[in-house]
C-alpha cells in the first residue's frame, strides 16, 4: 500500500511540473507575439562653424543708471565678465555709452568698466535727464550687421513723459514691434537674448510721483544680445549664461525656427542602424511598463533656448498622443546639447512623429516683472515700469515663429 502512495505523489508531482512547463512556454509565447516598435529618422548634422564677429557693447548712461554704480554693484562685476568672454571670441570690440546718443568709448575694456560712475557718465555728451528706450534699440539694432553681436545693458525702465502711462506703454511696444520686425524680415536669422539680472542699487529713483531716493537695495538690470542667430548659439556653447558672476534670474529669447543635429539611440545609447546615407533605423524593445523607450541627443543651441525652459517638457508639443516627452536634460557632447527621454506606448499605431519645441511667446517671468504705474517703488523693489511692453514688442515681431525646431521619426510595427 505504500508503494502504491509514493508512486501517485511521484505522478502529482511530475503533473505540477508539466502543467508549469505549459503554462511557462505559453506565456513566452504570447509576450514574443506581442508587436515590436521599430522608429526611422533623417540623418540630421549640421556641423557648427567658429565665427569670428565683431562685438559691441552699448551702456545706457542715462540718469536713472546711476544708482547702480555704488560700490558693491554687481552689474559692473557682471559685465566686465561677460564682455571680456565675449571679446575671446571677437575680431574687434568697439564699446559706447548710449542715451539720446551714441558715443564711442575709446580705450580697453578694464577702463571702461572701471570708468561706469554718475561723475564719467555725466561728461559724456546727449540728454541724460529723458531716456526713450526704444530709440536706443533701434539704435543698437540699426549698428548690429550679419557678422556683429551687439550687447545693450539698461535698466530698461520706460520714463513717461506725460499722460497715461499705460497709453504711453503700449505706443512704445508698438514702436518695437516695428523696429525688430523691420530687421527681421531683411535677416530671418535674427536672434534676440534679453537676460534679467539683479544689482545692488544706492541713488535716485526716477518715477511718476517724482524722485524717490534709495540706499543698498537689491534691482533688476537687463543685458540684450542679439545678432545672428548661429552665432548667438556658437557663444553660447562656449560662454554659459549660468557662470556669469553673480548669476541671472531670468532669460527671454526670440528667433526664427532652425533645423539642429540630432541622433536616436536605445536604453543603452545604442545607435541605430543606417539603411542608407540620409536615413536610420532602430529596433525598439519594450520596458516593463510596456512601453518602448528610447533617447534622442539634440543640439538645441540654435533654439536660443535657456536652459531653465528646455528641461521643462512641456514646452515640447508632440504630435501624436501615444509618445511622450519624459525627461530633458543638459549634457557634455561634442556634438550635442541635450539628452531628451521619449515613450512610445504599445497602443501607439504605426506613423510620422514630430516633437514641435514651442516655449512660451512671452515668459510668465516678463508680466511678474512688470509695473504699469511708475510710482510707489519702494513697495516693487523688483518690477520694472514698462518692461511687459518692451519685452512684448519683441515678442510681437516675432509672434509667427511658434516654433524653434522640430524633431522628427517614423514609427512602424514588428
Amino acid at each position: 500500500m505504500f508503494n502504491n502512495i509514493k508512486v501517485t505523489n511521484k505522478i502529482g508531482t511530475a503533473n505540477i511540473i508539466v502543467r508549469f512547463l505549459i503554462f511557462l512556454l505559453s506565456f513566452t509565447f504570447l509576450t514574443s507575439c506581442k508587436d515590436g516598435s521599430r522608429i526611422s529618422w533623417k540623418i540630421q548634422n549640421f556641423p557648427t562653424k567658429k565665427p569670428s564677429p565683431i562685438l559691441k557693447v552699448y551702456i545706457e548712461n542715462s540718469g536713472s543708471m546711476d544708482g547702480y554704480m555704488c560700490e558693491g554693484s554687481e552689474l559692473k562685476d557682471a559685465v566686465y565678465d561677460y564682455i571680456s568672454s565675449l571679446n575671446s571670441y571677437a575680431s574687434s570690440t568697439n564699446l559706447f555709452y548710449i542715451n539720446s546718443q551714441v558715443v564711442p568709448f575709446h580705450e580697453e575694456i578694464q577702463t571702461f568698466i572701471r570708468d561706469l560712475n554718475p561723475t564719467s557718465f555725466r561728461t559724456v555728451s546727449g540728454n541724460r535727464t529723458n531716456s526713450d528706450l526704444a530709440d536706443m534699440l533701434q539704435k543698437v539694432i540699426a549698428g548690429t550687421d550679419k557678422n556683429t553681436v551687439s550687447v545693450f545693458v539698461s535698466d530698461c525702465i520706460l520714463d513717461v513723459p506725460q499722460g497715461d502711462a499705460r497709453d504711453y506703454f503700449v505706443n512704445r511696444q508698438i514702436d518695437l514691434k516695428n523696429a525688430f520686425l523691420k530687421k527681421v524680415v531683411h535677416d530671418k536669422n535674427f536672434g534676440v537674448e534679453i537676460i534679467q539680472l539683479e544689482s545692488r542699487f544706492s541713488g535716485k529713483y526716477y518715477g511718476t510721483d517724482g524722485v524717490t531716493p534709495l540706499n543698498n537695495v537689491k534691482r533688476p538690470y537687463y543685458m540684450w544680445v542679439v545678432g545672428d542667430k548661429n552665432i548667438l548659439a556658437y557663444l553660447n556653447r562656449h560662454i554659459s549664461l549660468s557662470k556669469i558672476k553673480h548669476g541671472y534670474l531670468n532669460m527671454a529669447s526670440f528667433t526664427t525656427p532652425s533645423e539642429i543635429s540630432y541622433d536616436c539611440f536605445n536604453r543603452y545609447m545604442k545607435d541605430g542602424k543606417k539603411i542608407n546615407q540620409n536615413k536610420k533605423q532602430m529596433e525598439l524593445k519594450s520596458d516593463r511598463s510596456g512601453d518602448f523607450v528610447f533617447v534622442i541627443k539634440a543640439d538645441l543651441y540654435p533654439t536660443l533656448v535657456d536652459d531653465k525652459t528646455l528641461t521643462n517638457t512641456e514646452n515640447f508639443k508632440v504630435s501624436n498622443n501615444f509618445v511622450k516627452v519624459d525627461h530633458v536634460e543638459k549634457i557634455e557632447d561634442e556634438l550635442y546639447s541635450h539628452l531628451i527621454t521619449v515613450s512610445i506606448s504599445d497602443r501607439a499605431k504605426a506613423s510620422g512623429v514630430v516633437i514641435d519645441l514651442t516655449p512660451e511667446q512671452l515668459p510668465s517671468w516678463v508680466k511678474k516683472s512688470n509695473d504699469d504705474t511708475g510710482s510707489n517703488i519702494k513697495t516693487k523693489l523688483s518690477k520694472t515700469s514698462g518692461i511687459q511692453y518692451i519685452i512684448g514688442g519683441v515678442s510681437d515681431a516675432y509672434n509667427e515663429y511658434k516654433s524653434r525646431t522640430k524633431i522628427k521619426f517614423t514609427i512602424t510595427k514588428n
